[in-house]
């Protein structure tokens, strides 16, 4: 592995506005723009484009443009597909209690990006970083044209405009601005997840690799040798969770990475050999799923729901001691218990067996562990994206609108009392 250099660039003195009211306003604005998009019906994964550079570039375009449809048609789509329907209940959700519907919303927040240059790092053959080197993005909030749902917060906030560049950007989180791309069937798009884990995880990747080699982190050089994508295919929905197991019996981070979509797996496949890194010293000897009944049902769309009605889970490792250890769950409908083996295979732990509350069942409409499982060539994959955006749909559907409303009411008195803690600085560079 080639290590940057020892010594990071200079640091530009804070500009003085809070992260608190960067994060408020910017979320504030986003939400916004959110609720106002009408066509969720065509959300889909879209056809990319030719360069990490011109997805990008589209992408702040559309966002800018608040055109949600065109944004989407830059993201990978392996991170999007499927969202049409959910986004639709969601949106006729917030409509239903004042949060949504006219063109008030869009009207409320204004986005710009002037003037914008970037380099594009060629991370490896499917994957890369694009990095801001000038530009200026501004964020305008009218407050006079919140929904009246939200007229609470017209007294609070002013008709505020925030200017940020990337030195700005950089000022505040640590690290430069990027967003990641991945080229998916011969196509660039933006990943949502790649850029999140860089921002997110960049530090501690940094801070492990130093302690461990006395370098800077996750290079280029560690994306170029993750190797391509080799895809772990089941020939059932149902031996899905089942093959994964047989992964990690292996210890084998990178294959665990090659059984999910390609789109999802490019963009984590970097990771997978941090991850074992950091697990060297710990040696899995044996991991099990046994006793798996689970009901099948076809969502549409490619998707298949697994609902696991009762499973029980093994894992044996050696630590970094050299101690073995192995541990259990047992999965039976909505409850589950946690146990700890002897190396003989007998329970000398057994939890109490925790179960879902019913008031938090009424209210979700979770009532037992499920996952998605995609349809690709050859068989089906275990598809995360998917199955976050399956819990996210139930909660949609059943959330009383009760508790819907004491949920806004919430966010409503944190900003007021944010912005009320907080001076009226600038976020100009």
């Amino acid at each position: 592995m080639t290590a940057p250099p020892s010594s990071p660039p200079p640091r530009i003195a804070p500009t003085g506005l809070p992260r608190r009211r960067i994060a408020l306003i910017g979320t504030l604005a986003l939400a916004l723009v959110a609720g106002g998009i009408v066509a969720w019906s065509v959300l889909r994964g879209g056809p990319g484009a030719d360069s990490p550079e011109e997805a990008v570039r589209e992408f702040v375009a559309a966002v800018t443009a608040q055109d949600a449809v065109a944004a989407l048609a830059v993201v990978n789509p392996a991170e999007v597909v499927g969202l049409a329907a959910s986004f639709g209940r969601a949106r006729q959700r917030l409509e239903d209690v004042g949060l949504t519907g006219g063109g008030r919303l869009l009207d409320a927040v204004d986005l710009r990006v002037d003037d914008l240059d970037v380099e594009v790092e060629q991370l490896a053959d499917d994957l890369a970083r694009v990095v801001p080197t000038r530009g200026l993005a501004t964020i305008a909030l009218d407050p006079e044209r919140l929904p009246e749902r939200l007229g609470d917060l017209t007294a609070v906030l002013e008709e505020t405009t925030l200017d940020g560049s990337p030195e700005a950007f950089e000022n505040i989180y640590g690290v430069p601005p990027a967003v990641l791309t991945v080229r998916v069937e011969g196509r660039w798009y933006v990943s949502l997840l790649a850029s999140a884990l860089d921002l997110q995880f960049g530090d501690a990747v940094r801070e492990f690799r130093i302690r461990a080699y006395g370098d800077e982190g996750l290079v280029a050089a560690d994306y170029a040798e993750s190797d391509e994508y080799r895809p772990r295919i089941s020939a059932t929905p149902q031996a899905v969770l089942s093959d994964l197991a047989t992964l990690v019996d292996g210890g084998q981070v990178a294959a665990l990475v090659d059984a999910l979509p390609e789109g999802l797996a490019i963009a984590l496949r970097p990771y997978a050999s941090i991850v074992q890194e950091y697990l060297v010293g710990v040696t899995v000897t044996s991991a099990s799923l046994e006793d798996l009944d689970v009901d099948v049902e076809d969502v549409g769309d490619g998707l298949t729901r697994l609902t696991i009605d009762r499973a029980v889970a093994r894992l044996d490792f050696d630590d970094i001691t050299g101690e073995p250890v192995s541990v259990g769950a047992e999965l039976v409908g909505d409850c589950g218990t946690a146990q700890e083996y002897q190396p003989g295979g007998s329970v000398v732990e057994d939890s109490d067996s925790a179960c879902l509350p019913a008031e938090f069942v009424r209210a979700t409409g979770i009532d037992r562990a499920t996952v998605m499982v995609r349809e690709v060539e050859g068989g089906y994959q275990l598809d995360p994206a998917a199955t976050v955006v399956d819990y996210l749909d139930r909660v949609v559907q059943t959330l009383p609108d009760s508790l819907l409303e004491q949920g806004i009411d919430l966010v409503v008195e944190e900003i007021r009392y944010e912005v009320g803690s907080e001076d009226d600085s600038t976020f100009t560079d």
